[in-house]
């Protein structure tokens, strides 16, 4: 009968947390390190490893291990005879240690090529693990798990505890990594969706980490300041999406920017669910802007306005509040205010009535 401490418990609690919420750290480091680092100790193992599908690439994400060893390890299993695959076996049986893996066949193991070019070297011992499958086919692309390890050659054994203890973790590993999955999937269907709009569009979180990126998007940095349009695009995303009252104030989630000769209108939406506890996904899309740069040139030339205070007094003329300015033009609402005055004391007026009926009549002239 298996009996923890409180210590344990504590330990073990923590690690089926963590398994069972592969979103919720924001990255596949903070789901798969404490789980890790929590069993670990548990354990007593001296290195601990997550073997996980990474878009669709099989990667040991390991703590111990030589990162040579540990990018070699899932293509470099050994061929036993009577085997027809390792990982058969290891799924087959769920969690192992090498006894019950390889059983009559383990001194073979301990001879073969494997073990005394890469597994010694690397210190991988004693050995303890867990393996589920998570796909078609044998190869290591098929299968999940973890894996841990003493390294010292005549050192302390897991036994039958470290087999009972991944025994009570494994649905909870295979429900992480089925979520895991499944949520990968589903990106990948929404981003060949979202490529198949001919837009340019960037998906990201709500704290500015890139997601996915349309090929129209890349394209178009590519020809303009791509850095500088990258990071507007990726501020004004974050900023709409984590501040309530812009959200409550704004009466649309777009902005203007202006690269070389070109305007283009950034609009942002948001979702209103989280993606992982705590960002939501946000969706930026870029297109030219309509042509309002004669208006604006002429406006600046009769009125000695600059750039901003032209665009703001076509705004004013369409009789937008400063706070809708401010959303306009991805300015704050003080800013706003301050271009509003600067623009009614070079016009002589003191209203948008005003605005409105002195650039409406002179623009119409000089289009007629």
């Amino acid at each position: 009968m298996l009996t923890l401490d409180r210590g344990e418990r504590h330990l073990l609690q923590n690690a089926i947390a963590h398994l069972l919420s592969p979103l919720d750290g924001g990255s596949i480091d903070a789901w798969w390190v404490p789980a890790n680092q929590s069993l670990k100790a548990l354990l007593g193992a001296d290195m601990g490893s997550f073997l996980v599908p990474v878009d669709g690439t099989p990667r040991l994400l390991t703590e111990g291990m030589d990162a040579e060893a540990a990018r070699q390890y899932p293509f470099r299993m050994p061929r036993l005879p009577g085997f027809v695959s390792l990982w058969e076996q290891q799924a087959r049986l769920g969690v192992w240690n090498r006894a019950r893996l390889y059983g009559r066949l383990r001194r073979t193991y301990y001879r073969s090529e494997y073990y005394n070019d890469y597994v010694r070297p690397a210190r991988a011992h004693d050995a303890l693990g867990l393996t589920i499958r998570v796909g078609d086919g044998s190869g290591v692309g098929a299968f999940a798990g973890v894996l841990y390890h003493h390294d010292q050659l005549r050192g302390p054994r897991f036994g039958p505890r470290g087999l009972q203890l991944l025994e009570i973790v494994r649905p909870a590993f295979a429900a992480g990594i089925d979520l895991y999955l499944r949520l990968g999937r589903i990106g990948r269907s929404l981003a060949r969706l979202i490529d198949a709009t001919g837009e340019a569009v960037l998906l990201m979180d709500s704290a500015g980490r890139e997601l996915h990126r349309t090929p129209e998007l890349g394209r178009l940095l590519d020809r303009e300041q791509g850095d500088q349009l990258l990071r507007f695009m990726r501020d004004t995303g974050s900023r709409i999406a984590t501040s309530r009252d812009v959200l409550e104030s704004f009466s649309a989630a777009s902005c203007r920017y202006r690269a070389g000769e070109r305007e283009y209108e950034v609009r942002v939406a948001t979702s209103d669910e989280l993606l992982d506890g705590r960002h939501r996904a946000v969706l930026v899309t870029l297109t030219a802007a309509p042509g309002s740069t004669p208006r604006l040139e002429e406006l600046r030339a009769r009125f000695n306005l600059t750039r901003r205070q032209a665009q703001v007094a076509l705004l004013l003329a369409q009789r937008k509040s400063d706070r809708e300015i401010a959303s306009e033009l991805c300015i704050s609402p003080h800013t706003a205010h301050h271009h509003t005055e600067a623009v009614y004391l070079k016009l002589g007026v003191h209203s948008r009535a005003e605005v409105q009926a002195r650039i409406g009549g002179i623009l119409d002239r000089l289009h007629s």
